[in-house]
């Protein structure tokens, strides 16, 4: 404490300085309720809930069968909370369990401890990822029937590398650059701001492979309320299977290949 002190402006030591303007008085109190700095969670699990995300996660995706513990939507949502706050670890989730605040907040949520977490991580396989493709395709649909409706759409697919340490991580390999990485492929929507699909590819895959696959995959949770679609990429989905699938769909494309100088300029 003494350290501590020693790295504190002197002037700040006993208590800042406040100026109060004239005829107005300040009230100064102690409060032995909870508080919490993730109070922004409470409009997270809202949000969920008005859209009936937790039942559309539940219908669609089912892993193994228990007689108790939590709901798929449980463990998934908890985890979106994890990454919300800015968690980088599994063991993150038991500060959301022991944040009282936050528990009064956001009501009887059930938060998983980070070893059931990490066992629901470990049970998804392929499949449990189609499943919930599914189930974000049903979402997506929900959503663009609230309003303002929207019948056009600007998506932008883009690649990037992610870091990742340890050499029993599965996927994990040496891009392009030499990092030793996961490939993160991400679909975006213009006019919402929001992802449309995301998958996780092996770190030495090439950004434009199976470009036509990933599309095809894609154009499952555009919405048919969407009458048009303008795709924008870079030159990794130049070549002419994805050309051929944009004209076959009917999208509008932009796709820049960038040329460089014999001399590398």
């Amino acid at each position: 404490m003494k350290q501590v002190k020693t790295q504190i402006c002197k002037k700040l030591q006993f208590g800042i300085p406040l100026k109060i303007p004239k005829g107005h008085t300040v009230l100064l109190k102690t409060m032995e309720d909870p508080l919490t700095v993730h109070t922004g969670l409470s409009l997270f699990y809202a949000m969920p809930e008005a859209l009936e995300i937790p039942r559309t996660l539940d219908k669609h995706i089912h892993g193994k069968d228990r007689e108790r513990g939590y709901q798929e939507s449980e463990d998934i949502l908890a985890l979106a909370a994890n990454a919300f706050i800015g968690g980088d670890f599994l063991d993150d989730l038991e500060a959301l369990r022991e944040d009282v605040a936050l528990q009064n907040a956001i009501g009887p949520k059930d938060i998983p401890d980070p070893t059931t977490a990490a066992d629901f991580c470990r049970q998804f396989t392929l499949g449990y990822i189609l499943q919930f493709n599914r189930a974000m395709a049903e979402i997506h649909e929900r959503v663009c029937h609230l309003p303002p409706k929207m019948t056009a759409w600007t998506i932008d697919p883009d690649v990037k590398a992610q870091e990742v340490f340890g050499v029993q991580k599965e996927g994990g390999a040496r891009n392009h650059d030499g990092i030793y990485s996961l490939q993160a492929m991400h679909s975006f929507v213009q006019e919402t701001e929001e992802m449309l699909h995301c998958e996780l590819r092996r770190g030495e895959t090439q950004p434009g492979a199976k470009a036509v696959a990933y599309l095809r995959r894609m154009k499952r949770k555009i919405p048919g309320s969407i009458k048009e679609t303008y795709l924008r990429s870079d030159s990794a989905f130049y070549n002419k299977e994805v050309i051929a699938f944009c004209e076959g769909k009917g999208w509008s494309f932009s796709i820049t290949r960038i040329r460089r100088h014999p001399c590398g300029s």
